[in-house]
């Protein structure tokens, strides 16, 4: 038998990891990879429910770190799958179903717009905020990225109807879960509801999704059973936005988007004369608003609804420094989360409200409360052309298809936009609002190409050394974003509040070191702004001590270097100086040098331009407590004059004066703080205070009296009334007086009593 030659060379094939001789199962690899990025995406929906009071900002700091731990782990598998399979590659161009191939706006518009905030970053006046954003809003690029990031994923992966089906109803039931919620807290707590989100704009926007959620599954479902469930839903969340919120942005929203869609599904409708009547309907409408609203302006009826709801006038206000911002930094603007600077550069005085004996009404904004004009100052003419440019391209594209295929859930989805965009005229994004704008952008992609064919199997075959570099490198990328995006700030977070709840129960040393194991983990955007509320809870709880403790003056002499060491990092915070001024005038009190110290700061804001009364009120506290009563005064006034209706203006001038012993003035300006609406606790103890002290018995019986209707619960300002009452001599009402005390507090009895037995017949 002949033996066939076998040559000496023997050939090998190199092992390929996606390829046709692969190291790995490439088809059951792509399965398991593609489960984990959709049983992940679909956990997205159970974010909206997270809260926890162990940490600081409970209601979006947890939903922040959350959601960008899970949309992390999802882009790195979904960066797996597109190294195995270039049918998961984003496309910027898509076939028609008739090989054209056209842009995919849905993709390249949002993109546009990402990118936009890119290059405003990059320009930004503080990188490092604009790139965080802040820990109470969470609106800086890092966000923007991991959201943009998951549209990405879903609109190149998940591109199956089971699946948005799933992602919807989930969606619904989490949503509706937080109306309960949210009724229990209105109805059965007496509580602000708010859901699980700490504010009552960050709900009702979510809401407003969910609603529109529930219409889209009554139109998929094809039993009526289903369509009645679905509507029952719907009609709970919509009772929840207008039952337990007093967000009018949102519920303006809803009624527009419902007639948008209304006036959309005539005007695509096959019949060219109903078309033509609608059309008719919409012109004949916007003429009448626009002649209404000239005839307003002209008459000043505007402007004095203006000047009656606070809150109308701080936004026109708002929108005015907005746009001033934008002028003065037009290309790139000032950078995400940064309108702080442009505020406080053009902060007017008509910020100050009197509202219900409270000391203001929203006199600082960190955002303009208008989607269109924040875009502008912080990402300059690139991010609103875009944003614009996304807005119309939504709205065009779901009109176009919507004429041609007269399909109900594209009108929905019309509808559901314009609600968005209304309530965003006046309110502002937040966490889970960016979650449910960009989940549901996708599915807006996938709606308008549902009959498109998907992108075919092309394998990528790479070279096994740098596909496990990437591998690698990738995996590395990701545990680190975990690490330090949420888990590190987790714990960074959770010493946050720790710090703040010890100094409230007066364990400074605690606090203090809570406070440094937080510095520590050296997330400087917590650490900052942890500073910062710490800073106002303890002007809170020490301001009106007139002596500390050796603890507390330690504490205060720490808090002070902790403030200086932040502002020496980030001086561009001009309202924090303000803040630690405060601190300092507290140390005064111990070291005097600290006045000086105060005034430093303040007349920093001065040099700056700054409008704000309470800054010229402070220097004359601290010019008072130096002795210097005639600059006190003459600061006093004229922080008033920047606002002489400002009824907590009118207080703090009435401090001053009884500080320096002229109470004839003090007692002039306590009344104009109450007249003008400071009608408070602390108002009406300065006027007692005030009154009795220069014996005007007749305000003191007034001031006490309010007070024991403010503060019922007191029996001090009880026994302070029956004490007027007797120097006044007016034994039969301070006798009465005395055994209403009696009657409310029982266990002051014996000490009430000795004072009745004192008391002439």
């Amino acid at each position: 038998m002949s033996r066939k030659k076998h040559s000496s060379k023997l050939k090998t094939s190199e092992p390929k990891l996606f390829g046709t001789n692969s190291l790995f199962d490439r088809i059951s690899l792509e399965k398991y990879l593609n489960q984990a990025v959709t049983y992940l995406s679909l956990a997205l929906a159970f974010v909206a429910l997270a809260t926890s009071s162990h940490f600081f900002f409970p209601s979006v700091f947890v939903k922040t770190f959350l959601f960008y731990g899970i949309i992390e782990i999802i882009v790195a598998l979904f960066i797996f799958l597109a190294l195995m399979n270039k049918r998961y590659w984003p496309r910027f161009t898509i076939a028609d179903a008739n090989g054209q191939k056209n842009i995919n706006w849905l993709l390249a518009l949002p993109s546009a717009y990402v990118g936009a905030a890119i290059l405003s970053t990059l320009f930004s006046t503080n990188l490092y905020n604009s790139f965080f954003g802040s820990v109470d809003w969470s609106n800086g690029l890092l966000t923007l990225l991991h959201f943009w990031g998951l549209f990405i994923v879903l609109t190149s992966t998940l591109r199956k109807k089971s699946f948005w089906l799933q992602f919807l109803r989930l969606n619904i039931f989490v949503g509706t879960v937080i109306s309960f919620i949210a009724m229990y807290q209105k109805f059965f707590k007496g509580m602000t509801a708010m859901g699980t989100f700490g504010n009552q704009g960050h709900f009702s926007c979510y809401l407003l999704f969910i609603i529109f959620i529930a219409a889209v599954l009554f139109f998929w479902s094809e039993e009526r059973v289903g369509k009645i469930f679905w509507i029952g839903l719907g009609a709970i969340n919509i009772l929840a936005l207008f039952l337990t919120t007093a967000i009018r942005g949102s519920q303006l929203g809803l009624i527009v988007g419902i007639i948008a869609a209304v006036a959309i599904y005539f005007l695509a409708h096959q019949k060219k004369s109903i078309r033509k009547t609608t059309a008719g309907i919409i012109i004949i409408s916007l003429v009448l608003a626009v002649i209404l609203s000239v005839f307003l302006i002209s008459s000043g009826k505007v402007y004095s609804l203006f000047e009656r709801s606070g809150t109308v006038k701080t936004r026109i206000l708002n929108w005015k420094i907005g746009g001033q911002g934008f002028l003065e930094k037009p290309i790139f603007g000032y950078g995400l989360e940064n309108y702080y600077t442009p505020f406080e550069k053009h902060f007017e005085p008509d910020y100050y409200q009197n509202n219900s004996g409270q000391q203001s009404t929203e006199y600082g904004f960190s955002l303009p409360h208008n989607k269109i004009v924040e875009v502008a100052v912080l990402s300059g003419i690139f991010g609103l052309v875009t944003y614009l440019a996304l807005i119309i391209g939504i709205f065009w594209l779901l009109y176009k298809k919507f004429s041609k295929t007269r399909e109900m859930p594209l009108l929905v989805l019309f509808g559901m936009w314009i609600a968005y965009f209304v309530h965003l005229f006046f309110l502002f994004d937040n966490i889970a609002s960016f979650f449910m704008f960009f989940s549901l952008l996708a599915f807006t992609d996938f709606a308008l190409k549902e009959s498109v064919a998907e992108n075919k199997d092309e394998k990528v075959n790479l070279n096994p050394v740098v596909a496990y570099v990437l591998m690698a490198a990738i995996a590395a990328g990701t545990i680190g974003a975990i690490y330090f995006f949420s888990y590190q700030a987790a714990r960074a977070d959770i010493y946050a509040i720790s710090m703040i709840r010890e100094m409230r129960n007066k364990e400074y040393e605690k606090s203090i070191a809570s406070f440094e194991k937080m510095e520590d983990i050296g997330i400087f955007y917590i650490n900052q702004k942890a500073l910062f509320e710490l800073s106002r809870e303890t002007e809170r709880m020490l301001v009106l001590a007139n002596q500390y403790t050796e603890p507390q003056k330690k504490y205060l002499e720490q808090i002070i270097a902790k403030n200086k060491a932040s502002l020496n990092r980030d001086p561009s915070r001009i309202y924090y100086y303000l803040n630690m001024s405060r601190i300092h005038f507290m140390a005064g009190k111990f070291d005097k040098a600290n006045y000086e110290k105060s005034n430093e700061l303040l007349q920093k804001m001065i040099d700056g331009g700054t409008q704000r009364m309470e800054v010229y009120m402070y220097m004359g506290q601290n010019y008072q407590a130096l002795g210097q009563k005639e600059k006190a005064i003459e600061l006093g006034e004229k922080g008033l004059t920047l606002d002489p209706t400002y009824g907590y203006a009118n207080y703090m001038i009435a401090h001053l004066y009884r500080l320096t012993g002229d109470n004839d003035k003090a007692i002039y300006y306590i009344d104009e703080a109450i007249k003008n609406g400071y009608s408070n606790k602390t108002s009406y103890s300065l006027y007692a205070d005030t009154a009795y002290a220069k014996k005007d018995y007749d305000r003191a019986i007034i001031a006490f009296t309010a007070l024991t209707k403010l503060d019922s619960q007191n029996p001090q300002n009880y026994a302070n009334l029956a004490m007027v009452y007797f120097e006044k001599k007016d034994y039969a009402k301070a006798r009465e007086v005395s055994n209403q005390i009696i009657e409310k507090f029982p266990k002051l009895r014996e000490k009430v009593q000795a004072f009745i037995d004192n008391i002439p017949k």
